[in-house]
């Protein structure tokens, strides 16, 4: 579990630990759950994303569906 793990982070240091958040499934099987606001990292990161608002699931799916609401 990742919980803003860029913050205060300069974006292109961002978009790098993006990168190694893909990677990281793929090379040793574990899913990565991230928490985080800054949405350039969540979709170059995430293949899917669900959105709470108070606890309520307020959207879930593929992240480009997802931002799309």
């Amino acid at each position: 579990m990742l919980d803003e793990p860029t913050a205060g982070q300069p974006y292109d240091e961002a978009l790098r630990l993006a990168k190694r958040i893909v990677e990281n499934p793929e090379a040793f099987g574990p899913a990565v759950l991230l928490v985080d606001h800054d949405m350039d990292l969540v979709r170059a990161a995430c293949a899917a994303a669900t959105v709470f608002n108070f606890g309520k699931v307020i959207a879930s799916g593929p992240t480009t569906k997802v931002l799309e609401l």
